[in-house]
């Protein structure tokens, strides 16, 4: 009786057959045949009973007998060398094995073991396996129909020897697949086992190496701007597709333009007009055997079919910029867009770009408060225009701007005027009127919250600077009547833009030029309002936002500002969602991408004003007025698109001096062919010079007749 457990290889596991599980005795082993290049052994032994383990040991060809550590259950490995007839056992056992039936066999001692490095299956063997070395082993090779293979049968190989199969196709047939032991190797034209270890089986297919016939009658036609060509159907019963290729030159190198066709029958869309292109065909059978080509036919495109016109364009703009963007055309021979832009609605339409090959235009040639009607055409390759898309006009995206140049609230004639401190407390007053014409104007309330207007202004009209204990201007759109889809106070996009011109004044705290109030919705701090653009404590500038969610980023730059109320700097705080941007005077000082933020928050309750409310020149809340702007406010907007320099609505140039004031005290002394001129001096710093303008009329047609004068006087000879 053999002590060897027959089992069922499935993929590499090992299933013992139970009626070959031991009886009387607490073990039993498997016997596997080593890859004559191991360097070690390795199984995987899943105990199903308990109290079971799984140990290697092989003989050497000198006949010492090697073991490895037993383990319990998981991964055995033994190493080998000269391992005596290539066969090493696994040997199972159970500890406490006692046999009480016929039952024990699978619920005590039951197991799998899988195969692992260095084992090439199970070795065939019913005696003892250090004395089992077989002389021979049998090769059953076999060819199907059409082909032969050499040697054939069962052929009868020495146990490591080397033996070659050679295989010879019928004339019309080639070798389509080799199978050893049912498993494909390949398709070559012969075959050896190197060394023969085991018993195999050898089997060859042959296949169909006949190509189909060239396809004939092959005519070209140009149909709408494409050409069609059609040929005559092959014949063969195995035919199975065609193959499409052309060239520009005749007999050139062809390329193909399209495979697997199923008709006898092709459109080629893709041309270019007055191109001459020639084509052949090839046909491919059941077996991937493709025919020569076909005779070749030419054909000269014709191209009259113009493309789609454009589709869902959409104009969003910022008074200085407008963004264009509309749908992707589909035609695969198009070669681009041309943008087109009229001042009156319907027609006059002049060309601004052209040749764009993606479906978005930023339009920088906008004159702020002009209106524009925008169409947009498609291109081919062959010169043909699509009609125009559907009009549109710009949708402006600019929320609210506020430039405080409002004469008729009191900022006038370049002067200091009175601020909203000399209106009785709690006074509500129009404070600066929106010039986005979106109706969001800003208010104050009594003295405790206002500002003076000044004329030191970046572009020569007014600014404001705070004033009062607890400084600031607010929107308020219970009071300025502005309509609920035009309403600032309600914005919560992901995507926008906050921007400031202003100098900068004071330093080592908070000071912040626009904030928003959102109380109670951060969830870092709850008294954090919802967006804080301005300056830090050590004068870096600083954005901080919150969204919908309370999440919040800030972002700091790394440069110090230092303070100067003869300089305006450009503050600009961009997102749109997932990148948020600090730029200062067009720079960019702070960035990081991958935000994942929301909308802007607004939160549901507010510090003393309302939720959603915007503030020039503090922040709301935290603080309590604590972080106010100290220097001049020049002018402020609010986007909701993602800007960058180049697109900003207000200047994003650098430090900009504040304008000299304009020289006073200008007399006239006629003399005898000369007029002398005198006026005071300016007291500006970095005034460089004066220029002397002269005219023939009053009032207007003044032209410059000195220029870079360095005292202030001048005479005109």
């Amino acid at each position: 009786m053999t002590c060897y457990v027959a089992t069922t290889n499935n993929g590499g596991e090992l299933t013992p057959e139970a009626r070959t599980l031991p009886g009387w005795s607490g073990a039993n082993q498997i016997p596997l045949t080593v890859n004559p290049g191991a360097s070690s052994v390795s199984v995987t032994f899943n105990p199903i009973g308990a109290n079971m383990s799984c140990q290697l040991v092989y003989r050497d060809t000198d006949g010492a007998i090697h073991y490895s550590d037993p383990v319990a259950s998981g991964v055995c490995t033994l190493p080998v060398a000269n391992v005596r007839n290539n066969v090493v056992v696994a040997v199972v056992c159970n500890t406490d094995y006692i046999y009480e039936g016929e039952q024990t066999r699978t619920a005590k001692f039951d197991y799998r073991l899988t195969m692992g490095s260095g084992t090439t299956g199970t070795a065939d063997i019913h005696t003892k396996w250090w004395d089992y070395n077989p002389d021979t082993y049998t090769i059953a090779a076999s060819a199907g129909a059409n082909g032969s293979i050499h040697p054939s049968g069962a052929v009868v190989v020495n146990n490591g020897a080397v033996q070659t199969f050679t295989f010879a196709p019928a004339p019309g047939y080639k070798v389509g697949d080799v199978l050893l032991n049912g498993l494909t190797v390949g398709a070559p034209t012969s075959y050896t086992l190197n060394p023969v270890l085991s018993d195999n089986s050898l089997q060859v297919v042959f296949r169909d190496a006949v190509p189909p016939s060239a396809p004939i009658g092959l005519s070209a036609s140009v149909v709408n701007g494409s050409i069609h060509i059609d040929w005559a159907d092959n014949s063969e019963p195995d035919l199975a597709t065609y193959n499409v290729y052309r060239a520009t030159t005749g007999g050139g190198e062809y390329s193909p333009i399209a495979r697997g066709v199923s008709a006898s029958t092709f459109t080629d869309h893709v041309v270019v007009d007055g191109t001459t292109y020639h084509y052949v065909i090839s046909a491919v059978d059941a077996e991937s055997n493709e025919s020569v080509f076909s005779a070749e036919v030419p054909a000269t495109a014709i191209d009259t079919l113009a493309p789609a016109a454009p589709a869902g364009l959409v104009v969003e703009g910022t008074g200085a910029t407008a963004f264009l963007n509309w749908a992707d055309n589909g035609e695969p021979d198009l070669a681009g867009y041309t943008v087109l832009r009229s001042s009156t609605s319907g027609g006059g339409y002049a060309v601004i770009a052209s040749g764009l090959t993606s479906s978005d235009y930023v339009d920088a040639s906008v004159t702020p408060g002009a209106t524009y009607f925008y169409v947009v055409t498609a291109g081919d390759l062959s010169g043909n225009q699509s009609g125009n898309s559907a009009e549109t006009t710009v949708v402006s995206k600019v929320l609210a701007r506020w430039d405080f140049n409002d004469p008729s609230l009191g900022a006038a004639n370049g002067a200091t005027v009175p601020s909203s401190s000399t209106f009785p407390t709690y006074i509500w007053r129009v404070a600066a009127y929106d010039k986005s014409g979106k109706g969001n104007d800003i208010t104050t309330s009594g003295g405790n919250s206002s500002f003076n207007w000044s004329s030191n202004s970046q572009d020569g009209d007014f600014s404001i600077k705070s004033a009062g204990t607890t400084p600031s201007a607010f929107t308020r759109s219970d009071r300025s009547g502005v309509s609920v889809a035009n309403d600032v106070e309600k914005f919560n996009g992901a995507a926008f833009t906050v921007e400031a011109v202003a100098t900068i004044s004071g330093d080592n705290t908070f000071r912040t030029v626009v904030g928003r109030e959102a109380r109670y919705l951060s969830t870092l701090d709850p008294n954090f309002g919802s967006l804080y653009l301005g300056l830090d404590g050590e004068n870096r500038a600083r954005f901080l936002y919150v969204d919908v969610n309370g999440k919040y980023i800030e972002l700091k730059s790394s440069s110090t500002y230092a303070a100067d109320d003869n300089l305006f700097h450009h503050f600009a705080a961009s997102t749109d969602g997932s990148t948020v941007s600090l730029h200062v005077d067009g720079v960019l000082v702070a960035q990081t991408t991958g935000a994942g933020m929301a909308g802007l928050g607004i939160g549901d309750s507010g510090f003393g004003y309302r939720p959603g409310a915007w503030c020039i020149g503090r922040g709301l809340y935290a603080g309590g007025g604590s972080d106010r702007w100290h220097g001049f406010i020049d002018s402020v907007s609010i986007t909701g698109l993602a800007l960058e320099p180049g697109t900003f609505v207000l200047s994003n140039d650098g430090p900009i001096d504040a304008a000299p004031a304009a020289p006073s005290g200008l007399t006239a002394t006629p003399g005898d062919g000369i007029v002398a001129l005198d006026w005071a001096n300016n007291i500006e710093s970095d005034l460089a010079g004066y220029t002397v303008y002269r005219s023939t009329t009053p009032g207007s047609g003044y032209a410059p007749i000195r220029v870079g004068l360095t005292t202030s006087a001048y005479t005109d000879p």
